[in-house]
Formats: structure tokens, sequence, C-alpha cells
């Protein structure tokens, strides 16, 4: 592999080289779920990188962001930082402008396709980062102790609302019943709370979050767990979090 500082002869009579180079502007669109480390995440490479920076938060969450860069701006020269708030529309607007050399989302896997969509018009890079259901394997060898400390944590971590938040699980037959009669009593006595504290995890963000969970349970398929779910999720956002089982491979549940 041919690294940033390579140089040499790769063709009898010809010296190669490969030198890194920034992009120029760069437009990146951020979520709700991290606000002020999102971006973190979005900026520093990009700035690390000798690039110019247009973000645009989400419109739920815009204040830390805004306050970021804000502070930034003492810094850096005019025009390396840069925020632009807005709903979805603004971020259409960034993402298919045809300054920007690379566009950057961290969203739904609907909106990276949009953004990969925009990009290819004219052939501008993209950086997605995309949700969705992360499912966990658990093995008939599985230490079943240790599994459910971790899934756990990784499934109700900033209460569930994360890319890689593991609220899928494939348990293997042999171990399965065993398995979600463990996990059960962990996850449910986890408390949602507007803080998160050390016997507890952030609540459901928004009334659209909300409305969104409740939709996906009223379209679940088996009338046990509509049942189940919906009385765990009275009060949704300040509740406990369910354990639901035999969900089926539906992408939605």
């Amino acid at each position: 592999m041919l690294e940033g500082k390579s140089s040499g002869e790769y063709m009898r009579g010809f010296t190669s080289s490969i030198r890194r180079e920034p992009i120029g502007p760069v437009g990146q669109v951020a979520p709700w779920n991290y606000p002020m480390m999102m971006s973190v995440w979005k900026f520093a490479p990009a700035l690390a990188a000798g690039n110019t920076v247009v973000l645009k938060p989400s419109d739920t969450t815009p204040a830390s962001s805004y306050w970021m860069v804000e502070r930034m701006q003492e810094i850096f020269p005019p025009g390396v930082c840069n925020l632009v708030c807005g709903d979805r529309d603004t971020g259409v607007a960034l993402t298919a402008h045809p300054i920007p050399q690379l566009v950057s989302i961290t969203g739904s896997t609907r909106a990276g396709i949009a953004v990969a969509t925009a990009a290819a018009q004219d052939v501008k890079r993209a950086h997605l980062e995309l949700g969705g259901k992360a499912p966990v394997v658990v093995f008939d060898d599985v230490d079943i102790a240790a599994a459910v400390d971790g899934i756990s944590v990784a499934g109700l971590f900033n209460g569930g609302q994360d890319c890689t938040a593991a609220t899928r699980l494939i348990v293997s037959p042999g171990v399965h019943a065993d398995f979600v009669a463990a996990l059960t009593g962990p996850v449910t006595s986890f408390q949602h709370s507007a803080l998160v504290t050390e016997h507890g995890c952030a609540s459901v963000f928004g009334r659209s979050q909300r409305a969104q969970a409740r939709l996906i349970i009223d379209e679940m398929a088996h009338p046990d767990v509509r049942r189940q779910l919906h009385e765990a999720a009275k009060g949704l956002g300040l509740g406990r979090p369910p354990v639901a089982d035999h969900v089926g491979n539906d992408p939605a549940a």
C-alpha cells in the first residue's frame, strides 16, 4: 500500500509520489442524538486535513453547535468554520450545492441515499454514516452473564438512540430461554430519565421519536408482542425499556 509519504520509482525512468492535499469546502449534516460531539466529530478531521467546513446541525438541537462555532470563529480565520441552521430542506440545499467538494451526513439510510444521489450529480465525494438495527448473534457457548451485561448497556446507552445500539438479538435455540430470562431483569430495571445517571439512561428524544416508536409497535405483526410493548411504552420517554421476544425479521422491529 502506498502511503502519503511514499516516493519511488514504480516504472523505470519515472519517479512517482503521493501527496495528500485538502479537498476544499466540506458540507456536513449532523443529527440530534449527540449534538455537541457530532459537531466535534464532523469539524475536527476536516479541519485537521486543511479543509473548510459548513455544518448544519439538527433543527431540534442546534444550540450547542451554535455555541461551539462561535468559539471556533474566535480562533480560526473568517470562513473556515461555518454554521447554517435549518430543517431538512436546508440540509438538502447544502449537500446538493456545487461548491462543497465533499458532503458528509450522519443520519438515516433514506437520508444517506438522498445525499449520495445528490453528490453523484457532480461527482463530489460523499461520507455516509447511516443508522439502522445492529444485530447481536448469541451462540450456544455464550457466557450468558457476560453477554447480558454487555448487551444491556450497548442496547440502552443514550436511550438506545445510537447507530450501533444493540437493539436486535439473534439467539441460538439452545440458550434462548435462559438468555431471555437473564436479559429481561437488567433491561427492564433500567429507568429512563431526563439525565443519565448511574442507574438509568437518557430518555427517548422528542415527540417525533416517541411517535415513531409507537408506530413501530402498532405495526408489529404478533398481537402478544404489541400488547407487551404497548404496556411497556406507556409514558414512553420516562418509562422502562421492554424486551420483545419472537418479533421476526421485520427491519422496523
